[in-house]
């Protein structure tokens, strides 16, 4: 997968059409990330999904891809986000209140 279809799977979890940056704002604002600067967003929303405590985005980044079971990020799944029950993100469970983190592709 591009960088262009993760940006995808995040329009369709939103139904956005901004810029980059908005779509993934709407993405950690209905994930209930905290306001601040994109990069630090990223790396708590990556961190929320992963249960870990990345410090820096690119290791963040990196263990996500991983998880996915692809070496770089620009070949993850997709991401997204449902209120479907059930779902989970290479094989782990992703709820957080009535969301859940959600893997397109796989």
């Amino acid at each position: 997968m591009s960088y262009e279809a993760i940006q995808q799977s995040v329009r369709a979890a939103t139904g956005t059409t901004g810029t980059y940056e908005e779509d993934w704002i709407a993405l950690f604002e209905a994930a209930g990330i905290a306001a601040g600067f994109f990069n630090d967003r990223l790396l708590a929303w990556i961190n929320t999904a992963l249960g870990s405590s990345y410090a820096f985005l690119p290791d963040a980044m990196r263990a996500m891809a991983l998880e996915d079971g692809v070496s770089r990020w620009g070949e993850i799944g997709g991401v997204g986000i449902s209120t479907t029950p059930n779902i989970a993100w290479g094989g782990i469970p992703m709820q957080f209140g009535a969301l859940k983190f959600l893997k397109w592709g796989s």
